[in-house]
């Protein structure tokens, strides 16, 4: 294993390309999953666990962050959460605005996605009460 990273090493400051690489290197894993034991494998995958969470977090930002108003069926997508499929099927049923300029690529306006994601608001107990209460007060002004 030590020669084998020492060789990856040395090919790495050389900037030798893939073909250059001695043949053990190529057909061998540089790291086995048999030599790490159960904590160092525990690490390792929760880590790159974190790493795709600061990767979709990252997306997400750069969505946000945008001054388009516009996006496009991926931005779309890393903004929602939801799925291309889904997306696919909203716009095949025609329930969201969506823009076509060259007959192919599909844009959204953001706008219009955050109203179309808000169209269905379930409230709240506490609004339900609220709302109850006002319509019982108003309705006992209007008897007096």
């Amino acid at each position: 294993m030590q020669k084998i990273v020492e060789l990856f090493t040395k090919a790495k400051q050389e900037k030798s390309t893939v073909r250059e690489l001695p043949l053990a290197m190529r057909s061998r894993p540089l790291l086995s999953l048999e030599l790490l034991s159960e904590d160092q494998y525990s690490k390792i995958i929760s880590e790159l666990g974190e790493l795709k969470e600061l990767f979709r977090q990252n997306a997400t930002a750069s969505v946000q962050n945008s001054k388009d108003d516009l996006l496009n069926l991926s931005q779309a997508v890393t903004y929602t959460g939801l799925s291309k499929s889904f997306w696919y099927k909203i716009t095949a049923a025609k329930e969201l605005n969506y823009y076509q300029p060259n007959g192919k690529t599909i844009f959204f306006k953001r706008g219009d996605i955050d109203n179309f994601l808000c169209r269905r608001k379930i409230q709240s107990n506490q609004e339900i009460s609220l709302e109850a209460e006002q319509s019982l007060l108003s309705h006992r002004l209007r008897s007096v």
